[in-house]
């Protein structure tokens, strides 16, 4: 792995969180492993994990800014990007709405972290503890879909836990606009993109007119 052994194993990592428009969330910039300073330091995604029924399961941890973190867990990974058979598939089958993704198809390491030694007083919460979370600071309007409202009450302080576990990229929104001509033309085209969990959608409803 990226921390010099295999993975899964029992390690020890410090480090400080990095910040950043262009950074993944939960991002740690790791300069000690086991106790042992890296000529180099490398970046993780930190992710928390508890033990709930005999079963590990994805948690809450939300690393400080500024403040030194050490963790201790073991190193995992993932693939990302888009399967180079989804393309393919696509291509085969005629497929007009094809996921995209700003990053190859490749191997992502990331830090399952179980236990927190520093900084003092941060914690790592199972998701399903509703006093882990926060209420929400104003009333949350749930659709009148039949489903009873007291029933919706806990996926609300989920909320946090949810956006951690799924949201593992970076977002993005862009607005193009295409100009008849020249830059300056009175007549353009634009329409609006949005980037989510590492999937670029591609189509979209594209508006033609004049300014105004």
């Amino acid at each position: 792995g990226v921390l010099g052994d295999e993975l899964g194993v029992y390690r020890t990592i410090e480090g400080f969180l990095s910040e950043g428009i262009k950074v993944e969330t939960g991002t740690l910039i790791v300069d000690t492993v086991d106790g042992k300073k890296l000529d180099q330091p490398v970046s993780m995604v930190i992710r928390g994990a508890v033990i709930v029924n005999h079963n590990l399961q994805p948690a809450i941890l939300s690393l400080p800014p500024k403040q030194r973190c050490i963790l201790k867990g073991y190193e995992s990974g993932e693939m990302i990007g888009v399967p180079p058979a989804v393309s393919m598939a696509a291509q085969e089958q005629g497929w007009n709405d094809v996921p995209m993704s700003p990053k190859h198809w490749q191997w992502r390491s990331y830090f399952v972290a179980l236990v927190v030694i520093e900084p003092k007083g941060l914690e790592i919460h199972d998701p399903s503890d509703a006093g882990a979370q926060s209420t929400p600071s104003k009333p949350v309007e749930i659709p009148a879909n039949g489903a009873d409202p007291k029933s919706e009450i806990p996926m609300l302080n989920k909320l946090p836990y949810l956006n951690q576990l799924f949201n593992h990229h970076p977002r993005f929104k862009a607005h193009i606009a295409c100009f008849h001509g020249n830059v300056d033309a009175r007549t353009l085209c634009s329409t609006k993109n949005f980037l989510a969990a590492g999937t670029l959608h591609a189509s979209g409803k594209m508006t033609c007119g004049k300014p105004g």
